[in-house]
């Protein structure tokens, strides 16, 4: 599942230089009286943090041997919680977090098998795992009925995390494949399909593209589109996650009566068995991917058997071009006539088509190559020096009304005062019928749009932004009508701003009709000079 709303990475990734010792009001383990202090942690670990915040008992906790952090959080309950994130950074269309987040699932090294984990969370009282992507961060949860499930599926877990099996069969099944008629396929593209060409989704994008300007990683889809998830390959899943699935940039959380003593030396074991399996495979997957699918006879019998592809396979895909990957033999679940119904349509595109696949297949044959930690560049994060605006189409049942949205860059992620009192105003003004915002363009007699909604995103620059629902757009031909309404009620009519529909073809008549209905709206006071002002 992709997500964009969701806390900053810098939550799971700032990490203290020394330790830190608070007295915690709930086990008393750094103030003299009560209580007794807590079993010694394993040598392997280094204590950063211990204090309380109301009945809750947190602890961060960081490995000396692989530099991952732990966070327990001891509160009465009679669930465990689990969560493993990851700081994950993509500068590419091409859905990397999410395809990686859904083939973790499809088996590891000792339990090749889909559905294994979920089968073995059943028996341990449990609804099975989940997890989520955001922008800046990918995170999978457990939850079970008391720390001993917990225990027993911890390393099962993070086998499947960091030695996933990521197959060439798994990939094309779950992420894209074509069917027999040449039609789309897999459950991740379908995913995104389904909301690809949202109003929200179109908007978004739209939005955090002028509020992060340049190369940044905000403004791009971590769950992927369509056009670039038909193009990727497994090749850049794995070198991805080899670049981002990692002990130093993993951070695990588990609350609930979560003895910490027993938890890292379960840790332990569980990185000694996945430092020996790691050994045993020897993987040398290389960063440097093929621009396109590419799938020599060596490399789909080796994927059917289990296996990464060998060195020489590699080396091979990486310096084929894109015209001998599509003369090479299809994938095993692409057919003859999938292939065929494909070419067809590539060879029916036109020039502006070839052009822009011209450009896909270039920002593909691209290695992956990142800085020295995600989300350490400036780049991501570059000052906005000027106000702009943009109007973007979206596919729509109707076509009179359409979406505004405002938006600001905020307060820096660490400013936690400024951001919860940037909150608090926003939500004051959209959050009830009883809003100014709400009161003054929805429940009024002539309402500006059907909603306004507040929002924000948690990233190390954060943004704001307001939007408001089915505006009435300004049709055309509709001056005479508009200005009767202006005459009889010119102290009811008041929006912010107004979405018209992009000119075509407009006759002298016409534009000159509404040319004079501007006029008239700037004398009634209740239209800005310029109509495209609040686009976002």
């Amino acid at each position: 599942m992709s997500t964009r709303n969701m806390a900053s990475s810098d939550s799971v990734s700032h990490l203290r230089g020394s330790s830190v010792s608070v007295p915690c009001a709930v086990c008393n383990s750094t103030s003299a009286g009560r209580g007794s202090p807590p079993e010694p942690l394993p040598s392997s670990f280094q204590e950063i943090q211990h204090f309380s915040v109301l009945h809750c008992c947190i602890r961060e906790i960081r490995c000396m041997r692989t530099r991952m952090r732990v966070f327990v959080c001891n509160i009465p309950s009679p669930t465990c919680t689990l969560h493993v994130s990851f700081k994950t950074e993509t500068h590419t269309e091409e859905g990397l977090p999410h395809t990686l987040e859904h083939l973790v699932f499809l088996g590891s090294k000792n339990y090749p098998y889909k559905g294994f984990l979920d089968l073995a969370a059943a028996r341990c009282l449990s609804q099975g795992t989940n997890a989520w992507t955001a922008t800046d961060h990918t995170t999978y949860t457990l939850n079970t009925a008391g720390y001993k499930g917990l225990e027993t599926l911890l390393p099962i877990y993070l086998e499947h995390l960091l030695l996933p099996t990521l197959d060439d069969d798994a990939f094309f099944t779950e992420v894209h494949h074509f069917k027999p008629d040449g039609r789309s396929a897999g459950v991740v593209y379908s995913e995104m399909e389904a909301c690809e060409r949202t109003a929200n989704s179109v908007a978004n994008s739209a939005l955090l593209s002028l509020l992060y300007p340049g190369d940044s990683g905000y403004t791009f889809e971590t769950g992927g589109r369509m056009q670039w998830l038909r193009t990727t390959t497994n090749a850049r899943v794995k070198a991805y996650h080899k670049a981002f699935y990692r002990w130093e940039n993993m951070a695990l959380m588990a609350t609930g009566t979560v003895p910490v003593t027993r938890l890292l030396k379960t840790l332990e074991a569980a990185t000694d068995k996945i430092f020996a399996s790691c050994v045993a495979r020897e993987e040398t997957a290389a960063p440097d991917c093929p621009p396109a699918n590419v799938a020599s006879g060596a490399a789909a019998n080796t994927a059917a058997a289990g296996n990464v592809a060998t060195p020489s396979t590699t080396s091979t895909s990486a310096t084929a071009t894109s015209a001998a990957s599509t003369e090479s033999p299809s994938p095993p679940l692409k057919s003859a006539a999938s292939a065929a119904a494909l070419d067809t349509m590539a060879k029916a595109s036109d020039a502006a088509a070839s052009g822009w696949r011209a450009e896909l297949l270039a920002a593909l044959a691209k290695p992956l190559t990142y800085g020295a930690a995600p989300w350490t560049s400036p780049v991501n994060v570059a000052p906005l020096h000027a106000s702009c605006r943009t109007k973007v189409c979206f596919p729509a049942d109707a076509s009179d009304t359409g979406r505004v949205v405002v938006g600001w860059r905020g307060a820096p992620w660490k400013c936690f005062e400024e951001r919860a009192a940037l909150d608090v105003l926003g939500y004051y003004l959209t959050d009830t019928n009883a809003a100014i915002l709400e009161r003054e363009m929805v429940e009024c007699r002539n309402a500006l749009c059907s909603a306004v909604e507040f929002g924000s995103e948690s990233f190390q620059s954060t943004c704001l932004y307001i939007e408001a629902s089915d505006v009435t757009l300004l049709q055309r031909g509709a001056s005479s009508m508009r200005k009767e309404r202006l005459a009889e009620e010119p102290g009811e009519l008041r929006p912010c701003c107004v979405l018209a529909p992009e000119s075509s073809g407009k006759s002298d008549a016409e534009g000159a009709g509404d040319v004079e209905e501007e006029q008239l709206q700037q004398q009634q006071g209740w239209m800005p000079g310029n109509k495209s002002s609040c686009h976002a």
